[in-house]
């Protein structure tokens, strides 16, 4: 009896939802691996310098897990730290108060590290999506985790998630797209930027990526544009609250004036690109020198080829290093508008510059000829820098083991278990965190 074999058209609807669903694995893969090499990284990168958890920062200890175990996550969450609110910080913090208190920095330091692994995933997942190549796509998730300018102010705590959410949020709303529309790609690209702006005040830089995506999307089908506009839109009311909130209660910072002889704008400003891709984190005499020498050696090198590029490039490579440099620019005047003069914040900027380089050596890479030999070279450079600046700066580990102060509090609770025990964080006993007996007593 002869077999009757499918229609033409049903055959090719099956034939393609295969390939998306081979597609979808293979991201999936991408994404694992790298959330697990960008946490684990920066796992590595604190361990270098010091045991993970040996101590604690300041606003992790006497903020974060001193409101959980006083007040819980109902009286925490809208908490304010210097008029701004942490509440990605601050839901992560809930663990961390669960376990014994003197497991609480090795806690911290782990929810830190998976943190910064999920936002490595999500830039990825996001480039993935955009059709940029796998490489590309790899080397933009592990960013966060190894340039330099994140080692000598960012460590592995909580209170510095604020640094890496801007990344997320930015890797969330850039205009740049080749699959169709999904409600569910929708709705976490939207939780992930309206939870980077409620957590982290420097997200209001990627407002101008969030409008430009607006402006897209209108000339997109009708019936796509609300998902596409999703992430933007729930961008911008998230920075509006975290705005609103931030003015209202401006009065509660304490940050001191710079005195005149502080940082200048301008070298703060050199000193900031030079983070993205050189071997210094601080405008330091040689170290400034040096990095400002490659930036602005990059920077001939990227003009002097804009028209090959251009004519050679991915239009989505194009338009990430666009939007990747006009978010490292209002990053730098955000911090400066925020706090009245120049302050290390603008370092996270560092991220976005370096994302706006490597897709210009991707570009030269994929020219081909004595492009791609260039490329190779600035990249061979990249490289070597961030492996001479991995580990972070000593200076921002200092202060009393954990454990040992943990065991102290302990101790002074055995006598009176009603009463309370006071851990020391900082050197010198500037900052500390005031525990009832009943939590030292897990």
């Amino acid at each position: 009896m002869p077999q009757l074999s499918a229609p033409a058209g049903t055959a090719t609807a099956a034939a393609r939802r295969t390939d998306v669903a081979a597609r979808r694995t293979d991201v999936a893969v991408v994404v694992a691996i790298v959330s697990g090499l960008t946490a684990g990284l920066a796992l590595i990168r604190f361990a270098l310098t010091a045991p993970p958890g040996r101590t604690v920062w300041a606003e992790d200890g006497s903020l974060f897990l001193h409101c959980q175990w006083q007040e819980g996550l109902g009286g925490c969450l809208t908490e304010r730290v210097q008029g701004y609110l942490n509440v990605t910080a601050r839901l992560l913090a809930v663990p961390a108060s669960w376990v014994d208190p003197s497991r609480a920095g090795i806690a911290l330091a782990a929810l830190t590290a998976v943190a910064v692994g999920l936002v490595g995933g999500f830039a990825a997942r996001q480039a993935l999506r955009a059709g940029l190549p796998t490489a590309v796509a790899v080397t933009a998730g592990l960013l966060p985790a190894v340039i330099p300018g994140f080692r000598g102010e960012v460590a592995l705590s909580l209170a510095n998630i604020q640094w890496f959410l801007p990344y997320a949020a930015f890797w969330a709303v850039v205009p740049v797209w080749r699959d169709g529309p999904s409600r569910s790609r929708a709705a976490l690209d939207t939780v992930v930027a309206a939870l980077a702006a409620v957590g982290s005040p420097l997200t209001i830089a990627t407002v101008p990526v969030a409008l430009a995506r607006i402006v897209r999307v209108r000339h997109s089908p009708a019936t796509q544009r609300l998902q596409r506009a999703a992430p933007a839109l729930g961008l911008l009311v998230a920075v509006t609250i975290q705005a609103s909130v931030f003015l209202l209660h401006r009065g509660e910072r304490t940050i001191p004036p710079m005195p005149p002889e502080g940082w200048g704008l301008l070298t703060d400003f050199r000193g900031a690109l030079a983070a993205a891709v050189a071997w210094t984190d601080h405008p330091d005499p040689v170290g400034w020198v040096t990095g400002v020498t490659i930036v602005a050696a990059v920077a001939v090198v990227a003009l002097s080829l804009a028209p090959l590029l251009v004519a050679g490039c991915d239009p989505a490579q194009r338009i990430v290093a666009v939007s990747a440099l006009l978010t490292s620019l209002a990053t730098y005047v955000v911090t400066v508008a925020a706090n009245g003069h120049a302050s290390r914040y603008f370092y996270a900027a560092s991220v976005f510059v370096a994302l706006a380089v490597v897709m210009g050596v991707a570009c030269l890479i994929r020219a081909g000829g004595a492009r791609r030999a260039l490329g190779v070279g600035v990249a061979t450079v990249l490289v070597v820098a961030w492996l001479v600046r991995f580990p972070i700066e000593p200076y921002r580990v200092a202060g009393p083991a954990w454990v040992a102060e943990v065991r102290t509090a302990q101790a002074t609770c055995a006598v009176d278990q009603r009463g309370t025990g006071t851990i020391n964080i900082a050197p010198g006993g500037s900052w500390s965190v005031t525990v009832p007996c009943w939590v030292l007593a897990r």
